[in-house]
């Protein structure tokens, strides 16, 4: 087991765990690009406010993590937080792991927060999220349908400086 920075060696295998992942989570449609997955690939490794982790086995890649930064002055100290796993992955330290990734990575660079949505069926994330210390912040109402039924959609978010100063509290009503 072994989490790593992607590089563009990667493509091939990275866009294959894309397709499997796509296939698990019943979201598989047009074929991935891999020319497209190259230049993000590309794109991760050379922006400084972009990375993408994986998780090889046996020389396989068989989850990712990724961190996404602001481009813009009101957005830059933040960072969007992905994570996918091939379901025979989970529940064994690699979702752990690779989110301890980006965030060591997201601290290293300044971000001041990361964030992410989960939806609310998927506990075992909700789970991982908040060991890793990722607190809820929101909720969307029936924000995901999977095919089936609607689910909401929980807001985190995890602050590197507890001493972050705001312009004051949100209190939602």
């Amino acid at each position: 087991m072994r989490i790593r920075e992607i590089s563009t060696a990667d493509t091939a295998a990275f866009t294959e765990c894309l397709r499997r992942t796509n296939e698990e989570s019943g979201t598989a449609g047009q074929p991935i690009d891999m020319g497209e997955v190259e230049r993000l690939i590309k794109m991760s490794c050379k922006h400084s406010g972009k990375n993408i982790f994986v998780a090889e086995d046996d020389g396989h890649i068989v989850g990712y993590s990724c961190v996404i930064g602001g481009n813009q002055l009101s957005d830059r100290h933040k960072g969007i937080f992905r994570i996918i796993l091939l379901s025979a992955y989970r529940g064994r330290k690699w979702g752990t792991r690779l989110t301890e990734a980006a965030v060591s990575w997201a601290r290293k660079q300044g971000f001041r927060r990361l964030e992410l949505s989960v939806a609310s069926n998927n506990h075992v994330a909700q789970v991982l999220y908040q060991k890793c210390g990722f607190a809820v912040e929101g909720i969307k109402r029936c924000a995901f349908f999977d095919g089936k039924d609607y689910h909401d959609e929980i807001i985190m978010g995890l602050l590197f400086d507890s001493a972050l100063d705001c312009d004051g509290a949100a209190e939602l009503q």
